[in-house]
Formats: structure tokens, C-alpha cells, sequence
């Protein structure tokens, strides 16, 4: 069984561990952050080990990480993690939930997180580092650049272009033909049925745009993912 390292000690972390140890694809070996973030010894029964020790520890021939962090700062710092432990030169794998529904031409890249329930159409395409959580909905013909996070319940109708580190709370909807540029923040229940620019926040009611970007609206957020 291949060994697996999970980057990050958060509910994320968690969820994602919980995934891997019920369909048994990985062994998981350890969890790891930098050390000054390290709040635990061990995680169901796995430990916790600081980063630069890992680095030291294991060969990255012989184990494969997936970073399982939040999505604060607009995905940034998963974004940031990402890249790092790419330049390093660990294996980066994908956590994909058996009971996703996926077709057989579905193209995705790496560090991505698709769970129970998601419904891929065909003809879709996503990148690096996306996160997909339980009944969100990816329509035909959608492009997903990377570092996005589609909370439950959110749905991408169908030929829609979505940037890179966009986020989308629950039950957000996004309607067909439309581009959704970089760093959109779309809000629980918020339907989108205009292109969106730039850092643009879209919270409920249709179509409100926020003042703040959405890099300045999510500082206001609290998570512990």
C-alpha cells in the first residue's frame, strides 16, 4: 500500500485522513505542518511531525503527500504550501471519494480533494489544488483553473470558465456560458448569472457585489480549516 503524508493538522486534515482510512487506498504515516503550528502530538492515533523533520525522515520516493488546509486568504496559503513541497520534490497525489461520480474523460490535476456525492459532467476540466465538497455540482464543458474551493451544495451550470483561487459557499450557484475571473468570492446561496471580474465578492441577494474585494472580505472570515 503506498504511504501518504497529509500536510495539515486542521478539520480539513482531518476530513480528508477520515476519507483515505476508510477506502484504504494510502497508509497513512504521519501528519505534518511547520512546527510552530503543531497543536497535537497525534491525530486518530497517527502523529504529528514537524515538516522539517519529514523533510529529513522520509524519501520522497517513498511516500506521497497531500496538502489538506482551508481555504484562507483566498486559497493563498494552500496555494503557497503547494508550491513548496512541489519545488521539494515530494509525489503530490489526488483524495478521490469512491462514491464520487466521475465520467471516464474527466481531466483533473494534482492535490485535489473530490468527495462523496460530487457530480462531475463530462467534458470538464479542473487543475491543480481544488477542493470539492459533498453534492457540488461541476456542469459539461466547465474549465476550473486552480486553488479553488467549491463548498457543498455549490453548482457550475454548464461552458463556464472559472479562474484560479475562487471560492464558492453552499448552495452558490453559477449559471451556463460565463467566466469567472481570479479571487471571486461567491457567497452561500448567491446566484451568479453575470461574468464576474477580479477579486469580486457576490454575496445574497442575485448579483449583490460587496464594496470590499475579496481578498479584503475574507479577512473578516474566522475558520479553522
Amino acid at each position: 500500500m503506498e504511504k501518504l503524508i497529509i500536510f495539515g493538522n486542521g478539520f480539513s486534515a482531518e476530513v480528508v485522513a477520515k476519507i483515505v482510512l476508510d477506502s484504504k487506498n494510502y497508509e497513512i504515516i504521519c501528519f505534518t505542518v511547520d512546527k510552530k503550528y503543531i497543536k497535537q502530538k497525534k491525530i486518530f492515533g497517527i502523529p504529528v511531525i514537524d515538516f522539517e523533520t519529514v523533510k529529513k525522515k522520509y524519501k520522497k520516493k517513498d511516500c506521497s503527500i497531500f496538502i489538506a488546509t482551508g481555504y484562507s486568504n483566498m486559497n493563498k496559503i494552500r496555494e503557497k504550501i503547494f508550491k513548496n513541497i512541489k519545488k521539494i520534490g515530494f509525489k503530490i497525489v489526488s483524495i478521490i471519494h469512491p462514491k464520487a461520480i466521475l465520467p471516464q474523460d474527466f481531466k483533473y490535476g494534482k492535490n485535489c480533494l473530490i468527495m462523496n456525492s460530487v457530480n462531475i459532467h463530462p467534458l470538464v476540466k479542473i487543475g491543480n489544488n481544488n477542493f470539492l465538497w459533498p453534492g457540488s455540482i461541476i456542469s459539461h464543458h466547465v474549465k476550473v483553473g486552480n486553488n479553488c474551493w467549491f463548498t457543498s451544495g455549490s453548482a457550475v451550470a454548464g461552458n463556464t470558465h472559472i479562474g484560479n483561487n475562487c471560492f464558492f459557499g453552499i448552495n452558490s450557484t453559477i449559471t451556463n456560458n460565463l467566466r469567472i475571473n481570479d479571487y471571486s468570492f461567491v457567497g452561500a446561496r448567491a446566484l451568479v448569472s453575470k461574468n464576474l471580474k477580479k477579486k469580486s465578492v457576490v454575496i445574497s441577494p442575485e448579483d449583490l457585489k460587496h464594496k470590499l474585494d475579496s481578498l479584503q472580505f475574507t479577512n473578516f472570515l474566522s475558520n479553522n480549516f
